[in-house]
């Protein structure tokens, strides 16, 4: 095992190690709230109590955010360097084997595969359209205040369910659906085009609608394998940067008293916690 490989697995252990550690403290503090009672209006999960207990915390709590930056800076300085082969699908292998055929008369192979090919795109479109249609559903039902109106949450959250799941739960099934046939398709046209490779036999310029559009998927794909280190790197900036971001604006705007008060109900209403 390379010195790297070493550094990264015993940090990897230290920081595993850590994190049930900090996860341990913020349990006990909470036990600690509930079973304290030390409350004068006997209200325990309020903001002045729970901040009594995280401060007990806070040193550790600091100490664990500094390891997952340590931990981040040190995924960037020692890299896995060791590089996956992806395997191609069955879709990918028609796509590279047809764009190889020479030029000639259509024959029933070809004609064949092209059904197929438009048969997986046809699915992928109505698998859109569903995921399509289930969305706005479903953002009907949410976004609209009447259904949200009781101080009682129980039967509207059940009323919620009720609207919302069926469409998730058909989308959901629809796409497993068109998947399980992408893959079925894919396969039925890899066997034509592969028969068309044997015999050498050709297929007409342009045959397949999708060649140029798959030419530039393929390309695209290489390219941001050839870039993975970079724009891996990037996308989490850019997620840290946003995620600071929504965080200051929040504490700044009110939303974490706000957060703070939706916790306190949900432990002391919902769950039962109180």
């Amino acid at each position: 095992m390379k010195k790297e490989e070493k550094i990264r697995l015993y940090y990897g252990i230290f920081l595993g190690i850590f994190t049930v550690a900090v996860g341990i403290l913020f349990i006990v503090q909470a036990a600690l709230i509930y079973y304290g009672g030390d409350s004068p209006d006997g209200k325990n999960y309020t903001r002045e109590i729970a901040g009594e207990k995280l401060k007990q915390i806070l040193i550790p709590l600091c100490f664990y955010i500094a390891a997952v930056i340590a931990g981040f800076v040190l995924s960037v300085v020692f890299p896995v360097t060791a590089k996956l082969k992806a395997k191609r699908s069955a879709g990918e292998t028609a796509a590279f084997l047809r764009r190889r055929l020479p030029i000639g008369e259509p024959t029933e192979e070809f004609l064949r595969a092209k059904k197929w090919e438009k048969a997986r795109w046809g699915v992928r479109a109505a698998a859109l359209c569903v995921c399509l249609a289930a969305g706005i559903a479903s953002a009907v039902y949410l976004f609209d205040p009447v259904h949200f109106t009781g101080e009682d949450l129980n039967p509207e959250i059940l009323r919620m369910l009720q609207n919302v799941l069926p469409w998730v739960g058909a989308a959901f099934l629809f796409v497993c659906g068109a998947c399980l046939f992408d893959g079925i398709a894919a396969k039925r046209e890899l066997v034509d085009v592969k028969t068309l490779t044997a015999k050498k036999l050709g297929a007409p310029q342009n045959g397949f609608v999708f060649d140029k559009l798959t030419d530039n998927c393929e390309s695209g794909a290489q390219t941001v394998l050839r870039h993975e280190k970079w724009i891996l790197l990037g996308v989490r900036l850019a997620l840290l940067v946003a995620g600071l971001t929504l965080l200051f604006v929040g504490i700044f705007d009110g939303g974490a008293n706000d957060v703070l008060i939706k916790a306190i109900n949900i432990c002391t209403e919902c769950i039962g916690l109180g």
